[in-house]
């Protein structure tokens, strides 16, 4: 039993006894505003439920002369914390501070600070009128996307990537993942000279020391075991690396793991998931 009730300050007449509840003003409007995010969520156009934000390929692969590698890999934890009006932030609140990045980030206040500075004059990211950083879409963004743009959109998968930082994996390694997300086919998520090439009789991977070329090596025989370094805990519990190295002809190729990144919609890309993406640990078990 309560003893709420809303009263007319001018008068000191009581308008209502029936209350139940009360918000304040600012109460309300952060009510609202998690409402509105709720809202957006349960309508959004992900696929299957899953949550993904989005790239584009061609803007990504500019971004690669302006940022290291492993500021990069702090790109791609971003992602987890990017909302659908381009803010960064979680339900509860928005990212104001520097210190609000440091646990998306897994960094400390000083490392927090340098990345920020370097993706602020890089034009990654900005802060907006309410003082609140925001991603910029031209890079990267959640929900729909420019309709012109599609078939340069790559996936970036929520749940992967928050795998990736639960594993501590160094924003380095991560920068291995983010230099080869513009060279990701469409329908098999092999790394490709031609990415945008649908016909699979065209479609020209790439072998292990093409690969060294895209990620300035100079020795094509590190690839493999770079790229096998990279591993995480799936949803279900298994091992996973985050690459696979596959053969085809007398060439190896290289494919990324569809719960990171992938281009096609979800109950096509889980068909991808093989043993070539199991940790030796999975694959010995009894």
């Amino acid at each position: 039993m309560t003893n709420l009730a809303v009263i007319n300050t001018d008068t000191d007449e009581i308008v209502s006894s029936d209350v139940s509840s009360f918000r304040t003003s600012r109460q309300d409007k952060e009510w609202k505003r998690i409402r509105e995010q709720q809202l957006k969520e349960k309508y959004s156009t992900r696929t299957g439920g899953d949550k993904f934000t989005n790239g584009n390929m061609d803007m990504i692969k500019q971004l690669r002369s302006k940022l290291d590698d492993t500021t990069l890999g702090y790109v791609l934890y971003l992602q987890t914390a990017l909302q659908y009006d381009g803010t960064l932030g979680t339900l509860k609140r928005s990212f104001t501070k520097v210190k609000d990045f440091e646990t998306v980030l897994n960094v400390k206040p000083l490392q927090a600070k340098k990345v920020i500075k370097a993706l602020r004059i890089a034009a990654v990211l900005n802060v907006n009128d309410k003082g609140v950083y925001c991603m910029n879409p031209t890079y990267h963004w959640k929900g729909k996307g420019h309709s012109s743009d599609v078939q340069k959109n790559v996936k970036l998968m929520d749940t992967g990537l928050k795998a990736l930082r639960d594993a501590g994996v160094k924003a380095k390694d991560l920068g291995t993942i983010y230099a080869l997300l513009p060279y990701i086919n469409y329908s098999k998520n092999l790394i490709v000279h031609n990415p945008y090439e649908y016909n699979v009789d065209k479609v020209l991977p790439m072998n292990l020391d093409d690969v060294a070329g895209v990620l300035n090596y100079e020795h094509p025989q590190r690839v493999s075991s770079k790229l096998r370094k990279i591993t995480f805990t799936a949803p279900d519990g298994r091992g996973m690396y985050a690459f696979g190295i596959v053969s085809i002809g007398k060439e190896s190729n290289v494919i990324i793991n569809p719960l990171l990144v992938r281009r096609l919609a979800e109950d096509k890309a889980l068909d991808l998931l093989s043993n070539e993406f199991l940790t030796l640990f999975q694959i010995n078990r009894p």
